[in-house]
């Protein structure tokens, strides 16, 4: 095995979602009503023997066949069999989330899974797919770095909720014990200073490779594991680090502590700095209006103008959005008629489905937050472009 590809626990079987699949999923729509959403995950793991899973997708597969016609409806029903078909699978690693999206008539179908360390068991037929449970899993998804370091050596992760990956041959070593052997013959203080310009240039090796990683990765933020005596080593060469990357630290149990550890210690840094930002966000758009928008209609008319570059969301939200039943286009609930092709049949729609939908068709980023995670936040708020 190359050195340098990534070693992951766990490994997972399905396509990872990508940012292109996000407009093909909110674009999406079958008049029939027959697009097919399911969602699953179990967080406790149950007793294999009593094939739990099993049981469960079951049950909400056979809900869904006593409210339709199956035998009017045999691509409907060919997407049900397919939801089945996936309890098995689930079985293999029930904390996943197993996302699926189909639709027989178009010929769609896409199946995706997420470490999100939430539980969901959902099945939805309509004419869209549903995309708010995909994105309050994403965003405990959200990709962290971690970086493990002693004198000489360094370990790198990447965690995405449940899953850790360690990334070997990425980082420089060097055995600094060679420098203080080598150093035993001139005086103490000599000796000391020997050290020290070694320790300096290693982490200022250190320090770039990481950089790099980063870049390569795509990760914008990183959690630091060291000894307090370390940092100080290190602390100069990672200064701009600490200016918006570094969201904190941690002192390892040992160097050579393994992966599940390490992100069992450093998820809850992460969910820290996730409730922080989403504080300090929701504080900016408070204290600049010009620069926000909040509640429901006035978002969407901000997401349908393209102005949103945050979209902000907190359960419960609460309202309605409008949905043409001609165009398919989404709208603020207050209009009576389609904004966009004048149709006067509309229906409402859930305003978090609503707004998700748009924030993808105009890249908005979308943040989403459980009850009380930010304090004193419910519903929607909106930062914007201008």
């Amino acid at each position: 095995m190359n050195p340098a590809t990534p070693s992951a626990t766990p490994p997972t079987s399905a396509p990872v979602l990508a940012r292109s699949d996000l407009p093909d999923l909110a674009n999406f729509r079958d008049p029939s009503g027959h697009a097919v959403s399911f969602f699953f995950s179990l967080q406790s793991i149950p007793d294999k023997s009593h094939h739990t899973e099993v049981v469960l997708v079951r049950d909400l597969v056979r809900e869904r066949q006593h409210r339709v016609d199956i035998k009017k409806t045999p691509g409907l029903a060919e997407d049900l069999e397919a939801v089945l078909t996936q309890a098995e699978e689930v079985r293999d690693n029930p904390r996943y989330w197993t996302i699926l999206y189909a639709c027989h008539q178009h010929g769609f179908r896409r199946k995706f899974e997420l470490p999100a360390p939430k539980p969901i068991r959902q099945l939805h037929v309509g004419e869209r797919f549903l995309l708010a449970p995909m994105f309050w899993a994403l965003n405990f998804c959200t990709p962290y770095g971690v970086l493990i370091f002693e004198r000489g050596w360094a370990r790198i992760f990447v965690v995405r909720g449940l899953q850790i990956q360690e990334f070997n041959g990425r980082l420089p070593k060097e055995n600094i014990t060679i420098h203080i052997r080598d150093s035993r013959s001139v005086s103490e203080k000599h000796r000391v200073h020997h050290l020290e310009e070694h320790v300096r240039a290693y982490c200022k090796e250190l320090a770039e490779k990481v950089r790099v990683f980063l870049a390569e990765e795509k990760l914008y933020e990183m959690v630091f594991g060291c000894r307090e005596d370390l940092w100080g080593e290190a602390k100069p060469e990672f200064a701009d680090f600490e200016k918006g990357l570094l969201i904190g630290r941690f002192v390892p149990s040992n160097y050579e502590m393994p992966a599940a550890e390490v992100r069992e210690t450093t998820y809850p840094i992460f969910e820290e700095n996730r409730r922080e930002s989403g504080a300090a966000l929701f504080e900016r758009i408070r204290e600049q209006p010009v620069h926000g928008a909040v509640g429901v209609d006035a978002i969407m008319e901000r997401l349908i103008e393209g102005r949103v570059q945050k979209l902000m969301l907190s359960k419960p939200v609460d309202g309605a959005v409008n949905e043409c039943d001609n165009c398919g286009r989404v709208q603020p609930r207050r209009e009576r008629s389609c904004i966009f092709c004048g149709n006067t049949s509309v229906h409402s729609l859930e305003a978090e489905e609503g707004l998700i939908r748009q924030a993808v068709l105009t890249d908005a980023e979308i943040l989403t937050f459980d009850e009380d995670e930010v304090p004193g936040f419910t519903g929607a708020a909106a930062l914007l472009r201008y």
